[in-house]
């Protein structure tokens, strides 16, 4: 008796492709919570009190603040000095250990197959 196996690499491929939108997805939102978080702290010990604004598309997480006293803070006014909030926190946001924390639990959920 000779055991064969057949693969229809048409089907393989496309449950690979939808097995890698579900982590990509996944892995946008864990993301941009942990660094929604990050950034919420920031702000918090800033002073600057208005809620982060989120946007979302298939591909691309938005994080930002658009409230008046943000903006002028980062960029300046006629009247006042920029005192940037954001850019000069960045680099700290991304390697804090809230970040790195969120992307391994991510990809070791991935690689077991387990879902978030």
């Amino acid at each position: 008796m000779k055991l064969t196996a057949r693969f229809d690499m048409r089907a393989l491929s496309h449950g690979f492709a939808r097995v890698a939108r579900t982590i990509e997805q996944t892995a946008l939102d864990t993301v941009a919570d942990a660094l929604a978080d990050e950034l919420a702290r920031v702000r918090e010990r800033e002073g600057l009190h208005a809620p982060l604004s989120r946007e979302q598309s298939e591909r691309r997480r938005l994080i930002g603040a658009n409230d008046p006293q943000s903006i002028a803070r980062e960029f300046g006014t006629l009247d006042q000095a920029p005192m940037p909030w954001l850019a000069p926190n960045l680099p700290a946001v991304r390697a804090s250990a809230s970040m790195r924390a969120a992307t391994s639990k991510l990809a070791a959920r991935a690689l077991s197959g387990n879902r978030p």
